[in-house]
């Protein structure tokens, strides 16, 4: 099957230390629900895989490629961290968040803003200087959802002085899903 061999050609690559292809294997192997993956199909609305799933295969080849200071790879194994598709480490993640950040990584800006404002299941300490920083880096790289982040530190007064008409109009910036519910909820906040 096109699956398999596409799978094979992907392991010669990462072998031969191509870390794009380590990062394609691992993800193959980590089984990642990515439908733009052409091995993945759609089944009765439930996605199933074609190829076989091998955990501690696949993080060691997407930490090879993320040691090779591969950004992708190295904002997909914090991503993997985060939400604990290997193992819950918020350490870890924050690790690889921030290198990959330090390498352009919008994603992992919006994420570091996440994890320094507070949030309660990372485990990271507050951080609200560093909150403000990601928020702003991933708003200057043109990620609206961070809008969100800093509107919080300015609403609560976290590390910046309080100021509700700031964090009002930085609320109606956010244009993303989850983000943005979670805006309207702070907007109808502000309104009651």
């Amino acid at each position: 099957n096109a699956c398999e061999q596409g799978e094979q050609w992907y392991k010669l690559a990462a072998e031969y230390g191509h870390p794009e292809a380590m990062l394609r294997l691992a993800t193959n192997y980590l089984v990642v629900l990515n439908y733009h993956h052409s091995c993945y199909r759609e089944f009765n609305g439930q996605w199933s895989e074609d190829l076989p799933k091998n955990k501690p295969e696949g993080e060691k080849w997407l930490l090879l490629a993320a040691e090779q200071g591969y950004a992708d790879a190295m904002e997909e194994l914090a991503d993997m961290y985060f939400y604990g598709w290997i193992s819950t480490d918020h350490k870890q993640a924050e690790k690889w968040f921030l290198k990959a950040a330090e390498k352009g990584k919008k994603y992992s800006m919006l994420m570091l803003a996440r994890l320094y404002s507070g949030v309660r299941e990372s485990g990271i300490p507050a951080d609200y200087k560093k909150a403000y920083y990601w928020a702003n880096q991933a708003i200057k790289n043109g990620v609206e959802e961070a809008n969100y982040y800093l509107g919080q530190l300015y609403y609560y007064g976290k590390g910046v002085k309080k100021d509700h008409k700031k964090a009002l109009s930085l609320f109606k910036k956010v244009k993303a899903d989850y983000e943005y519910l979670r805006a309207g909820l702070m907007l109808q906040e502000m309104y009651l």
